[in-house]
């Protein structure tokens, strides 16, 4: 009878990916609360419109914050957990969640620029939250290690 053989361990997740993973998790969780809080306030207008005063037209919005943090909680919450397993998943879904998150904060800036055109201006700034992620996502040890985890 033959020893077990020990599969090699993957090397350790480099700290670069270990923060983005932290912060991966920390967006997805404040994203489904805000989601939640925003939809609360949806169904709340929907049900007693007058006491809002605000035009119906607003609530377009309102519903695009809902569906949009909604995904962008469920792609961050993936992406946080399928990072830690390494390999091609876990960075796709990272891009991916990165890649929805600025496309989102880019039509949030449009659509909040078109009542106001000094509005945009804000909602740009807030690109840098994913250009962080994705600084961290590229770095050289990050790609190392998710060429080391690839199956």
């Amino acid at each position: 009878m033959h020893p077990p053989q020990t599969l090699p361990a993957s090397p350790p997740m480099p700290r670069a990916l270990r923060v983005l993973r932290v912060l991966f998790s920390l967006v997805a969780t404040v994203s489904a609360l805000g989601c939640l809080l925003a939809a609360l306030g949806v169904i709340a207008r929907v049900a007693q419109p007058d006491a809002f005063g605000a035009p119906e037209s607003s609530l377009t919005g309102e519903v695009f914050f809902v569906v949009g943090g909604a995904v962008w909680a469920a792609l961050y919450g993936a992406a946080a957990v399928l990072l830690g397993r390494g390999g091609t998943a876990g960075r796709r879904w990272a891009l991916a969640a990165i890649g929805f998150d600025a496309a989102h904060t880019v039509g949030n800036a449009v659509l909040t620029g078109l009542g106001e055109p000094s509005a945009w201006v804000g909602g740009l700034v807030v690109l840098a939250l994913p250009g962080l992620f994705l600084l961290l996502l590229s770095t050289g040890s990050s790609r190392d290690w998710f060429r080391a985890t690839a199956v």
